[in-house]
């Protein structure tokens, strides 16, 4: 009797051992490392946008598979925006230097399914800061001169940043904001669980080739 308590008791352990340990969800364990990302075109102006109001805020009119708004990558808690003007105009037989363009800017968020609502506005400006080459994923297929431009191929930051308001549960950070600077504003903010985005341009002068929005996130 002794001999089949301890033969029980082996044959007990050795299947007790043999169970697999409880399986562990990766996703919920580890933690994801930020990513590094490009800039996105969020939208290209070549005129003023016709500015969203009550009639066109909505889930049909903005949503991304006919609308203006873009979708971010979820895995974004932050997001970073920047502008640049695009001077080369040649082919509309203008000759614009990008510093003598000024416009307004609002942009725009909204969760699936739902309404747009407004981020921050502001007015905007080019300094002296040239772009080396398009700055996201199609950058090999636009490389500048740097610095060496008529003005009329020039490309430029926008410095300078005035008049922002904000209109976000979390704080938005506005920086290197003086035109003066000649570095790239750029705006900063929580995506607050927000995965639709615009940015409307509008009040454009100077005629410039086109402005662009560029976000990125981590």
């Amino acid at each position: 009797m002794k001999n089949i308590f301890i033969l029980v008791l082996v044959l007990s352990s050795s299947v007790l051992a043999a169970q697999p340990s409880s399986r562990k969800n990766t996703l919920d364990t580890v933690a994801e490392g930020t990513k590094i990302r490009p800039y996105y075109v969020i939208n290209i102006a070549g005129d003023s946008d016709v500015p969203l109001d009550v009639n066109t805020r909505y889930w049909d009119y903005i949503k991304p598979m006919k609308g203006p708004f873009k979708s971010i990558d979820e895995t974004c808690s932050r997001l970073e925006f920047a502008f640049y003007v695009d001077g080369n105009t040649a082919e509309y037989k203008k000759y614009i230097d990008p510093n003598k363009v000024e416009f307004n800017f609002r942009i725009f968020a909204a969760r699936k399914f739902s309404s747009a609502v407004i981020v921050c506005t502001g007015n905007a400006k080019c300094g002296e800061l040239e772009l080396s080459g398009e700055p996201t994923e199609n950058h090999e297929r636009n490389l500048y001169n740097n610095g060496n431009l008529a003005l009329d191929e020039s490309h430029k930051w926008v410095s300078g940043l005035s008049n922002c308001t904000e209109k976000w549960p979390a704080s938005v950070a506005f920086t290197d904001t003086n035109e003066s600077d000649n570095g790239i504003a750029r705006i900063t903010l929580d995506t607050n669980g927000y995965a639709l985005w615009w940015c409307e341009i509008t009040s454009i002068k100077g005629n410039p080739g086109h402005v662009v929005c560029l976000a990125s996130g981590w």
